[in-house]
């Protein structure tokens, strides 16, 4: 049996247990997932805690949070000129309570995430046509038997699953809480300390150079990446991040190695140079940053520990 059959297997063990052991789980995950038979899709929703850990209460919590979207279209989604007095509601009203009014307020917001999701990877044909179901790949991924997953079902799932993750990372886009710990300009800081901490002479380079982290690890960090790499190797670095069982921080370890391994390309540019570099990520492989940012990790750590 090849090592990755073995690692299949493995990977078996810790999803077939009646109570999944999440520990063992995400000490799995953060070296990648298997991109075969749903894999991916299952360990990301128990990961984002759209599933629990035991496997027979399932069945009940997919159907309970399928039944409540449906039931959240019904009350939410408008269809104009349904009433049963059409004279009351028309196109032009200006009626707040009007359904024309929403619908079409509605429609400006779809428009926008349209748009927001055509300009993620514009090489892709699959985020510039228009679907049925408009979804986070890896989620709609079908091929495992584990769950009862039929394409009706896929954006409810989807729906749940983008809403546990943004709850985690929320506080990124609320401008009260930029300061906070959680808030994106502390997190911002953190990848120029943690950079300070690493190599101190990239981190003056870019100080003197007036590269401010706001040029780059913004969009790092807000994204979670996905802008910067291909879709495959976005996926892959998802599964780290979701296994980080605190929650982003390894994303502060990945930003940094990301400078870090470009630091000679860093020191011979000037302002405009640079800061394209980092705009524009060169071809460095997922593999290469990964274990780069698993060693700044480490070292974080050890340092923590000890004191230093």
């Amino acid at each position: 049996m090849s090592s990755y059959d073995l690692r299949l297997k493995d990977l078996d063990q810790v999803l077939e247990s009646e109570v999944i052991d999440l520990s063992k789980l995400r000490e799995f995950c953060f070296n990648g997932i298997p991109d075969v038979k749903g894999y991916r899709s299952l360990c990301w929703r128990l990961l984002l805690n759209y599933l629990p850990c035991d496997r027979n209460k399932w069945d009940e919590q997919l159907d309970h949070h399928r039944k409540l979207y449906q039931q959240w279209l019904d009350e939410i989604l408008v269809t104009p000129g349904s009433i049963d007095n059409e004279e009351c509601d028309h196109p032009l009203s200006e009626d707040p309570n009007s359904k024309w009014n929403t619908f079409f307020k509605d429609n400006q917001a779809l428009t926008q995430i349209d748009k927001d999701v055509r300009r993620l990877h514009p090489e892709l044909s699959f985020f510039q046509q228009a679907t049925d179901y408009p979804l986070p790949i890896v989620v709609y991924s079908c091929g495992t038997k584990r769950l009862n997953r039929r394409v009706e079902h896929a954006e409810a799932d989807c729906f749940f699953v983008f809403t546990n993750l943004m709850s985690e990372i929320r506080d990124f886009f609320i401008k009260t809480l930029d300061e906070t710990d959680t808030g994106i300009v502390n997190m911002m800081r953190k990848v120029t300390d943690r950079l300070k901490e690493n190599d101190p002479v990239v981190h003056s380079y870019l100080v003197k150079n007036e590269i401010y982290p706001q040029y780059y690890s913004f969009r790092w960090l807000t994204l979670l990446l996905s802008q910067e790499f291909s879709l495959p190797e976005v996926l892959r670095i998802w599964d780290s991040l979701f296994s980080d069982s605190q929650r982003f921080s390894f994303l502060i370890d990945i930003c940094c190695a990301m400078i870090v391994l470009i630091r000679d390309q860093i020191l011979a540019g000037d302002f405009s140079t640079i800061v394209k570099l980092l705009q524009n990520y060169p071809n460095v492989e997922t593999r290469v940053i990964l274990n780069k940012a698993a060693e700044l990790s480490i070292k974080n750590r050890d340092e923590e520990s000890s004191g230093i």
